[in-house]
């Protein structure tokens, strides 16, 4: 395999570190380019989103022929931000060597009609979803297809027909996790169970990803369970490689599934070392994990938004707890992600007092310390 290991998502610092632990020369392709990401890859090229914050077609196809008239071919990591483009990766999948889940599931997993008729003949328990009139009945969710990140997730109860590419899902009540997973030929490892964090609340996007801790008494409780049910899945889909899935656990110890991430999830680096969870995903295909070195704290993670228009100057300094910086200039509007905020400790209740605690400082300074 070559040194080189191109990765293509709408964030690709979190790979591209892991790609660096791992001894690759990672050239990533995103739409942030944070600082971090710069420093972590031999080469970096941020393009500028959609008016819809997706990938620009024309754009993403100039940048990987710049890289591979320099550097040559190599295997290609994929991570968020192609759930509404999967054509996307269609068109990459037919010059570069992709890892992962492949292009015929990801079309599958991001059909909701597909999708929903899936679960349904496997018996895999979900909230109902509805294609056409919103029902009289219950607390319903619209949701836009190919949506990621909850950003495509709002509450509706007025009488309507969803869009051409929108449809409706039943809001169900309980505690919100999500489990990180690897597929190596067939067999699946479960890495473990995080718990949704809701640090800085959005009145329209309730479901907007906020942040994640992990929660060991979680993984321990539902393991078994949760390894038949993405056991399904993979029946169902044919699924490779490092996946996610986000889930309800009701009152009555009910799992329902939400989604499925056919590609790496945003907290496999809270579940164990980042560089053992990539070299597995990039052998998938050859070789079965029992299992990866246990972290050693518990690990938590957030997502700080702009709360007004922020200009980043120099003059901030950055807690060394803060990674996804963006670069000096860059202009923030409200609602746009700032950076990522980490913290660890020997129990949950320590991590979730200290990733708060930092959300809470850091929100300070933002607000005190850069102008609008």
């Amino acid at each position: 395999m070559s040194k080189f290991i191109l990765i293509i998502a709408r964030s690709g610092r979190q790979l591209a570190e892991a790609a660096r632990a791992c001894g690759y020369e990672p050239l990533v392709v995103d739409l942030f380019g944070d600082m971090e990401t710069e420093i972590a890859c031999r080469t970096h090229i941020t393009l500028r989103p959609r008016h819809d914050f997706n990938f620009d077609v024309l754009s993403v196809d100039e940048a990987v022929r710049s890289i591979r008239s320099s550097y040559g071919a190599m295997t290609l990591v994929w991570g968020s931000g192609l759930e509404a483009q999967p054509h996307v990766l269609a068109a990459l999948a037919r010059r570069w060597d992709i890892v992962g889940c492949s292009v015929a599931t990801f079309f599958k997993v991001n059909d909701p009609r597909t999708f929903s008729r899936a679960l349904a003949a496997h018996h895999i328990r979900t909230p109902r979803f509805a294609f056409g009139k919103l029902p009289k009945k219950g607390r319903w969710l619209l949701k836009h297809r190919g949506s990621c990140g909850g950003f495509g997730v709002t509450r509706t109860n007025k009488p309507r027909f969803p869009g051409q590419r929108e449809y409706f899902q039943h809001e169900h009540i309980g505690v919100h996790l999500s489990a990180a997973f690897i597929v190596s030929s067939g067999s699946v490892l479960l890495l473990g169970v995080c718990e949704a964090l809701n640090l800085q609340p959005h009145p329209e996007l309730p479901y907007r990803f906020s942040g994640a801790i992990a929660v060991p008494q979680w993984f321990y409780r539902l393991r078994i369970e949760l390894t038949k049910m993405v056991e399904k899945l993979h029946d169902a889909f044919t699924l490779r490689g490092l996946c996610g899935i986000d889930f309800i656990i009701d009152g009555d110890g009910n799992i329902s599934l939400i989604e499925l991430n056919a590609r790496p999830p945003a907290t496999f680096g809270l579940l164990a070392q980042p560089e053992h969870v990539f070299e597995a995903h990039l052998k998938a295909d050859s070789l079965v994990h029992a299992s990866l070195p246990a972290v050693a704290q518990v690990r938590a993670m957030a997502v700080c938004y702009a709360e007004r228009p922020i200009l980043v100057t120099k003059t901030l300094n950055w807690p060394h707890w803060v990674t996804d910086r963006p670069r000096i200039r860059t202009c923030l509007l409200p609602g746009m992600p700032v950076c990522s905020i980490s913290a660890a400790a020997a129990t949950v209740a320590d991590t979730r007092r200290k990733l708060e605690n930092r959300v809470a400082e850091l929100r300070d300074r933002l607000n005190n310390e850069l102008p609008n």
